[in-house]
């Protein structure tokens, strides 16, 4: 998330005068990284020399002028607590939180509002998130299965239902008739918090400033989760020069038409493409993000299908026959459940409450 050079005066008096500079300074060649302890700015400092390189060498015209970096134990009030990094870009300084559990990821991020030079701004604000979070998990790779699952998961156009099938297949029939060959079911998945609908020429017409500045969170996550799908597409046709030279190329003083850019992503205002292609965004490892995201509910439901001692068996054996599976129909694509642990043990949990007995440990899936 950005602040950018057209922020308003009053905003960046306020944020000079309610953050004080941390204590601790290490100089890089990147510029400084200031923190309340000697050992967080050190650990900053590694992490801004080992990552700063790489997104420069991922991303043409940069600027050269040095940055800032504050790891910080808190953020000010006036802030959304929700967020644990952001960047004043006119004073191209990072504060991100000390105990950020995406460190490499969220500074991969930040770094790329922070560096960008103005040939860049001409791409509308939810695309430049975009590319800060490609950006971002290229630095983190481990990262991925995560990030794409919460950008696609807050994602809240009609065009981006989710409807997953739920199956509990006998793999085995001859192993016993306990429950007919095959069980499947839907199960339609929604966020809790509702965006507002937002139109593509509403949404690509935000700058950076503006998205930053929107109210409510769940249209910041869906307008972000639209971006995170466009510049996916782009920088599979393209990369990441051919992302450029689109901003480059927008008329002096425009930003970047949107439609330009849907029709390098293989897009245009049809939502009916735009679903395909969010259905398709979804591979194994995002399934498998959002299975652990939903084990509770998914574990009701097996519970729910299963025979006595089926499912219990299934997760004692890898060969008892019985497989557990959640996926998109229209893609084909499918996970097995009983192989996330988050969804293994809160089906051990629901197996228990359902006998009366003390939630169990959280368990392991089964070996392979």
């Amino acid at each position: 998330m950005s602040l950018p050079r057209s922020v308003l005066p009053g905003l960046l008096l306020l944020a000079a005068g309610c953050a004080s500079a941390p204590p601790e300074a290490v100089a890089t060649e990147f510029g400084p990284v200031r923190a309340a302890t000697r050992a967080d700015a050190e650990a900053g400092a590694d992490r801004l020399v080992a990552l700063a390189p790489r997104v420069r060498a991922l991303l043409p015209e940069l600027t050269d002028e040095p940055i800032e970096l504050w790891v910080l134990d808190r953020f000010d009030a006036d802030r959304d607590p929700q967020r644990e990094a952001y960047t004043w870009v006119r004073q191209r300084r990072i504060h991100i939180h000390r105990e950020n559990l995406l460190f490499d990821f969220t500074l991969g991020h930040e770094l790329v509002h922070a560096l960008i030079e103005r040939s860049w701004r001409a791409l509308p604000g939810i695309v430049e998130e975009g590319l800060a979070d490609h950006v971002g998990l290229e630095l983190s790779p481990a990262d991925a299965p995560a990030v794409r699952m919460a950008r696609l998961f807050a994602v809240q156009s009609d065009w981006a239902r989710l409807d997953l099938r739920v199956q509990l297949v006998e793999a085995s029939p001859d192993r016993g008739a306990r429950l007919p060959r095959r069980v499947a079911g839907d199960l339609v998945v929604q966020v809790e918090e509702l965006a507002r609908d937002w139109t593509f020429e509403q949404a690509f017409a935000l700058s950076a400033l503006e998205l930053a500045r929107l109210d409510e969170r769940p249209d910041r996550l869906h307008l972000r989760g639209v971006g995170f799908l466009l510049v996916d597409r782009v920088l599979a046709r393209t990369g990441y020069r051919g992302l450029y030279a689109l901003a480059e190329g927008a008329p002096a003083g425009e930003g970047l038409d949107w439609r330009e850019l849907a029709r390098t992503a293989g897009l245009d205002a049809d939502p009916a493409a735009w679903r395909d292609a969010y259905l398709h965004a979804w591979g194994e490892d995002e399934l498998r993000a959002l299975a652990a995201r939903l084990a509770d509910e998914l574990a009701d439901v097996l519970v729910d299908w299963a025979a006595p001692g089926q499912l219990e068996e299934a997760m004692e054996s890898p060969r008892s026959g019985v497989r557990a599976r959640v996926g998109l129909s229209r893609t084909g694509r499918y996970v097995d459940v009983l192989a996330v642990p988050e969804v293994l043990a809160a089906v051990r949990r629901a197996l228990a409450r359902e006998a009366g007995s003390p939630d169990p440990v959280a368990g392991t899936a089964p070996a392979p």
